[in-house]
């Protein structure tokens, strides 16, 4: 199956969660399923840590004279509480669909952890700025698509849910953006 279709059947995976209310969210605490349908015009807002990927319609954040955009090819990767402005581009045929990751610096800790020393571990530098962008790769998409098919089965979502998340903080962490991840971890850094 190629990307836009998988991104298709994410999209309509997430209506469908969204739509029969599944509790499976209360579940995964760490995990805010997003859909919409309406645009929304450039708003102020204030996003905590955490990772957003997106698989239908777009965002373009502002901040100072930075402007960013994510969407189905770049997921975004917030290190430090940070207000900005965002607009959001959603309409019934393209709906705003994705999920938010609110990064749990324990189970990050563990995972860094877990790592150790491996000389295979090269994370990129650490990032200038709370607010990055990042290619969505097809191992995150994949790990997209597992979470949200153990979110329809709540015990599924209990026992295997978290071990995926991690799976995704992983991908993240050994990915093009992984220094600022790191930073949230990091107590010689200004991030933390």
């Amino acid at each position: 199956m190629n990307r836009e279709a998988i991104c298709q059947q994410l999209t309509a995976q997430i209506k469908r969660l969204i739509d029969n209310e599944n509790r499976a969210s209360d579940l995964l605490p760490d995990i805010r399923l997003l859909y919409g349908t309406q645009p929304g015009t450039r708003t102020p807002v204030m996003y905590q840590p955490g990772i957003v990927f997106l698989f239908s319609g777009h965002k373009i954040g502002y901040i100072n004279e930075r402007v960013f955009r994510y969407d189905t090819n770049e997921y975004l990767l917030l290190t430090v509480p940070l207000p900005f402005e965002c607009e959001t581009f959603a309409t019934e045929d393209a709906p705003l669909a994705g999920l938010r990751l609110d990064v749990d610096i324990l189970q990050l800790q563990e995972l860094l952890m877990d790592i150790g020393e491996d000389p295979l571990f090269h994370p990129s530098s650490m990032a200038e700025s709370g607010i990055n962008s990042a290619t969505l790769s097809e191992e995150i998409l994949c790990a997209s698509e597992r979470l949200l098919d153990v979110m329809e089965r709540p015990l599924d979502a209990r026992i295997l849910g978290k071990q995926i998340i991690r799976e995704m903080l992983y991908h993240v962490l050994t990915g093009p953006r992984g220094g600022a991840l790191m930073a949230l971890v990091s107590r010689q850094t200004h991030f933390s």
